[in-house]
């Protein structure tokens, strides 16, 4: 955003700006506006490494995570896991972003790291006139009250647009995946991801028609057989109403996607990893609420972890059926179904 100095002005009056741009856009959130997000403080945790962690995964014989750093700056690190199974945050892997990429979840495929997240792009520049003394005396102050973030001044104010984006990481190389994103989403993310770890993907596109909204309304699956090469792509639900981030599970062959509206009404559905993105609902539930991780177990089943269940920061292990690390503030330990 400039502040410009207080001349003559062609552009808009802040109550034009407002009315045809919306406030959301004045925010410039982008991806971490997704309900669902995984934020640290609403955990209510003092910074530790293994509170951070957003989302983890195999990799070959090792383990990797997204995990944001104090100012919120979201990085690629190893995990190590002990004899103990403690899992602490190891050596960062330094992976450029592509720019205007906020990341949100990973899993693998091969030697090969895939993350889902949001790129931004700059879609218009507006010019605001939002100087109180621009307007009559009797609406200054009604015209504060409604716009208190902006300066009183002539602004630019930058209009960015986010759409779902996945990028691959190997070798110290990050290159974007291209995905099929629909038309019907116009603002949002990829966000829940599945893999067999072999050439098999499942990335879950969450975001709503208007690019300037930032809420979900709607969910879409897009699915490969090849590691990304062709794609099939289905809507999954387009009444979410201000719904949380869609999360997947896979078990390597087969996957469950777990959606939730606004009210709070989750619906759990289940797919097969492959060329085929239709899904089967297998539960339903009135006022369930958001989950904090969902985990596909090896039997076939799946586990919610419900957002107050616990004190723990839960993070689900993808590319492994069953397995989840908890973390509180006294470390971090890899947990499965199996009791191991």
């Amino acid at each position: 955003m400039t502040t410009r100095d207080r001349g003559p002005v062609g552009g808009m009056s802040r109550r034009a700006f407002i009315a045809g741009v919306g406030l959301s856009a004045l925010a410039g959130v982008g991806v971490a506006a997704l309900r669902g997000f995984p934020t640290f403080a609403e955990a209510g945790h003092e910074f530790t490494s293994a509170l951070h962690i957003r989302a983890a995964t195999v990799w070959g014989d090792a383990y990797a995570a997204l995990v944001g750093a104090a100012d919120d700056h979201v990085t690629i690190t190893r995990l190590h896991v002990g004899a103990d199974r403690s899992v602490t945050v190891g050596e960062d892997l330094g992976v450029a972003w592509p720019h205007g990429f906020q990341p949100w979840g990973i899993a693998a495929i091969g030697e090969r790291l895939l993350v889902t997240g949001s790129l931004a792009s700059l879609f218009e520049v507006v010019t605001v006139d939002n100087r109180s003394d621009a307007l009559p005396p009797g609406l200054r102050e009604l015209a504060g009250d409604g716009d208190p973030g902006l300066p009183d001044a002539i602004i630019d104010y930058e209009v960015w647009h986010y759409r779902p984006a996945l990028v691959a990481v190997e070798g110290g190389r990050v290159e974007r995946v291209a995905l099929p994103v629909p038309n019907g989403i116009g603002w949002g993310a990829a966000t829940g991801i599945a893999t067999d770890r072999v050439t098999k993907i499942a990335v879950a596109m969450d975001g709503c028609p208007d690019p300037d909204a930032h809420v979900i309304t709607r969910c879409h699956l897009a699915v490969s057989a090849d590691g990304g090469v062709t794609w099939q792509e289905q809507l999954v639900d387009r009444g979410l109403r201000e719904g949380y981030a869609t999360t997947l599970a896979g078990d390597g062959s087969s996957f469950f996607a777990v959606t939730v509206t606004g009210e709070g009404h989750r619906t759990v559905r289940r797919g097969v990893l492959g060329t085929d993105p239709s899904l089967t609902v297998v539960d339903s539930t009135d006022g369930a609420g958001p989950v904090r991780a969902v985990v596909a177990n090896a039997d076939g089943g799946v586990r919610l972890f419900e957002r107050a269940s616990n004190s723990d920061h839960i993070i689900a292990v993808n590319g492994v059926p069953g397995t989840w690390i908890a973390a509180t503030q006294h470390g971090a330990r890899l947990v499965s179904n199996r009791g191991e």
